[in-house]
């Protein structure tokens, strides 16, 4: 039973994953279809800044969370609380960069719906995480592709803005009657950097050519790459 429990598990997660990363690659596929190089190249570029400052901000607690909340340690709330206002400092400096106040708050929502779905792994909640990842890839796709057509790069980052936030209301849920205890992750500073670490190696691998390209060769090119 407890065998079979566990492939069930494995195969929901990775039909999830599987179909949410068919509905945003024929997203992609689509766009390129109907924008300009230079435009899509933007797209593009922003969607690597909101993608790795994502990961930064972070700072490694979602596999933290994962890892201590099933031991019975109260990491989540206070991990919630850090990585959303890490969240705000990446969203700043980003508009710095950017000038684009969409991917600043796109970044804030990335990461509350990111901490979201590993409280929904740490309770082992897999049937409700994969109808979270499923529903928000269909919500972005859908709204990004009808916000498009009136407003352009704007509409893309807008319609995905809109896809995160259907998971705030099961955070909100997650949160309630549960302290903030920042003695629970002071001991675990050292992991979460490791952690960090490791995930920001691997979303620069993913992602950080393009913020190079677009950044020395304009979005012209990237947009070809």
């Amino acid at each position: 039973m407890k065998r079979s429990k566990k492939i069930k598990d494995f195969l929901t997660l990775g039909s999830a994953r599987l179909i949410s990363g068919t509905v945003f690659g024929l997203f992609w596929l689509f766009l390129a279809s109907i924008t300009q190089k230079e435009e899509y190249g933007e797209i593009g570029y922003l969607m690597s800044i909101v993608n790795v400052v994502g990961i930064i901000a972070m700072l490694g607690l979602g596999t933290l969370v994962v890892i201590y909340e099933p031991k019975k340690e109260n990491v989540f709330p206070v991990s919630v609380v850090i990585v959303f206002f890490s969240s705000m400092i990446g969203g700043g400096i980003s508009y710095i960069l950017t000038q684009n106040i969409l991917v600043s708050i796109l970044i804030v929502g990335l990461v509350l719906f990111s901490i979201m779905t590993t409280g929904l792994n740490s309770k082992q909640r897999y049937s409700d995480l994969s109808r979270y990842t499923i529903v928000r890839a269909a919500v972005s796709v859908a709204f990004a592709i009808a916000l498009f057509q009136f407003l352009g790069i704007e509409g893309v980052l807008l319609g995905f803005l809109v896809g995160v936030l259907v998971g705030l209301k099961e955070l909100r849920a997650m949160l309630k009657n549960r302290k903030v205890e920042f003695s629970t992750i002071k001991p675990k500073i050292r992991i979460a950097a490791q952690l960090l670490v490791i995930r920001s190696s691997r979303v620069f691998l993913k992602w950080g050519d393009k913020i190079v390209i677009g950044t020395i060769f304009g979005f012209t090119v990237l947009g070809s790459y």
